[in-house]
């Protein structure tokens, strides 16, 4: 009876250690089953043009994600019951907005070649979305400026040189705005636009740098810099040139 006990407990035991064997093995491994060493960091430039100007910034995270899938490409997944693709942006665009180049960051398999992650990519996009670099993540690039270029093309002529030149010259333009506590916040918007110059008539390029790290759209300088309509905003043609 002494040696059935034993050997009954000793089976516990394994079958214990086994179970906390294969836990140990599956922490190591997320939602695609591969462990975390199978995956490496990239970074991705995609353009965003045309009728894809439409896409909100959620639905395009959805569209990215559908394509990795579709293309059969793995991805890194979260931790946890509702497990998600590891992908981020660098910034979220606004709605209508066009871009020569933007950036994301994923998790993908480390062996897969930059040249065939665009190609698969790319055949399951959505016209208007394309990728067109791609490359292992080292580190975020210190650039110089924080400077961000946009043309701005008009449905009719409603802006003329003589404001933009006015707004120029002066020293400051103090708006308020809310903050996600509802703490009022005050933003120079003069020290925010670096340059304005006209293509022609209907078109203008700007050059906006950052305000104490927040990013200036040229919607909010149109609405409260120039006193422009928000359904003329809303008809008005803006893309964000690559840098």
């Amino acid at each position: 009876m002494l040696y059935d006990t034993v050997s009954y407990h000793q089976g516990n035991l394994n079958h214990q250690n086994c179970i906390n064997t294969q836990n140990k093995d599956s922490k190591k491994k997320d939602f695609s089953g591969l462990p975390d060493n199978a995956f490496k960091k990239f970074e991705l430039f995609f353009s965003k043009l045309g009728n894809a100007r439409f896409f909100g910034h959620l639905e395009l995270a959805t569209i990215i994600k559908r394509a990795v899938k579709r293309a059969g490409i793995v991805a890194k997944y979260s931790r946890g019951f509702n497990p998600i693709m590891r992908l981020s942006f660098e910034n979220a665009l606004p709605l209508g907005m066009e871009s020569e180049e933007e950036r994301l960051f994923i998790y993908l398999e480390k062996e897969l070649e930059p040249e065939n992650i665009i190609i698969r990519l790319n055949s399951t996009l959505p016209e208007g979305l394309c990728f067109n670099k791609c490359r292992p993540f080292k580190s975020i690039e210190k650039t110089s400026s924080n400077q961000s270029v946009y043309t701005i093309r008009f449905p009719f002529v409603c802006l003329k040189k003589e404001k933009t030149d006015q707004f120029l010259n002066l020293s400051e333009f103090i708006v308020e705005d809310l903050s996600k506590k509802g703490k009022i916040r005050k933003i120079d918007l003069r020290q925010s636009v670096e340059k304005i110059s006209f293509i022609d008539l209907k078109t203008i390029k700007i050059v906006l740098i950052k305000y104490n790290e927040r990013i200036i759209r040229p919607y909010q300088i149109l609405k409260e810099c120039f006193k422009i309509d928000e359904d003329i905003i809303n008809c008005t043609r803006i893309k964000k040139l690559r840098r």
